[in-house]
This record gives structure tokens, C-alpha cells and sequence, in this order.
């Protein structure tokens, strides 16, 4: 996952919404590496130190509903 820390800082929130536009028989890939994702969002968040990002977690959440449905 080193592809999301690399570019943490600047693009997560369009890292994570790339990966939502993976066909849906990438489901099991995603689920694989969605608690990697809320790592990397919860070690950015800390970085900023202004508390949780509310777009980048609902992009996120967007994510996980995508796969999940």
C-alpha cells in the first residue's frame, strides 16, 4: 500500500476515489486493504492534527458501500 502513503499529503482523497472506479469483481482486492486505507487516513488525519477529515472519510465510506452492495 505503499502507493497510498506516497501520496498522502497531497491526493488521498483522489487515490481513494480512483479505486472506487475498479470493477466490482475487484471486491476482494478492496476489502484486502481497506483497514490498510483507514490507517493511512487515521496517520494523515494525525499529521494535519486538526482532527478527523470529514471528505476524506466520506470518501471512504463511499468506497466501502461501493464494494459492499
Amino acid at each position: 500500500m505503499n502507493f497510498l502513503s506516497k501520496f498522502k499529503k497531497v491526493k488521498l482523497n483522489q487515490a481513494i476515489k480512483t479505486l472506487e472506479k475498479l470493477p466490482k469483481s475487484g471486491n476482494c482486492y478492496i476489502q484486502k486493504i481497506l483497514p490498510r486505507i483507514e490507517h493511512v487516513i487515521v496517520e494523515y488525519e494525525s499529521f494535519r492534527g486538526t482532527g478527523q477529515d470529514t471528505k476524506l472519510r466520506q470518501t471512504y465510506h463511499s468506497l466501502i458501500g461501493t464494494f459492499n452492495s
